[in-house]
């Protein structure tokens, strides 16, 4: 198993645009997606700099990093093609993907 890291960088004004297409493309029926999570990066003026040790919120935007759960990159990369889906009416940079290897599940 593999968990995909997907960060969007949502325009603000755009983010119902934004779930109503994420909601659309979500793969739960393919037997190789194990699951996933859609999260929004945490702004609050109120966090502590010692939780905020990741860059990962964008300049000009809300930044949602999706965690998905796949068989393997592969089964990935053949349910989303990954050739740049940038939406400029609706993200502000194109989203960045990593691929992490899971070393401990228990």
């Amino acid at each position: 198993m593999v968990i995909i890291l997907i960060r969007r960088f949502v325009r603000p004004d755009r983010e119902p645009e934004f779930l109503a297409t994420y909601r659309a493309q979500t793969p739960f029926k393919k037997p190789a997606c194990k699951g996933e999570k859609l999260t929004r990066i945490g702004d609050a003026a109120a966090i502590p700099p010692g939780l905020r040790g990741i860059a990962l919120s964008g300049p000009g935007c809300v930044t949602y990093l999706n965690i998905a759960k796949w068989d393997s990159w592969v089964s990935f990369a053949k349910q989303f093609p990954l050739a740049d889906t940038f939406d400029p009416k609706i993200e502000t940079a194109p989203r960045q993907r990593a691929v992490l290897d899971v070393i401990e599940d228990p």
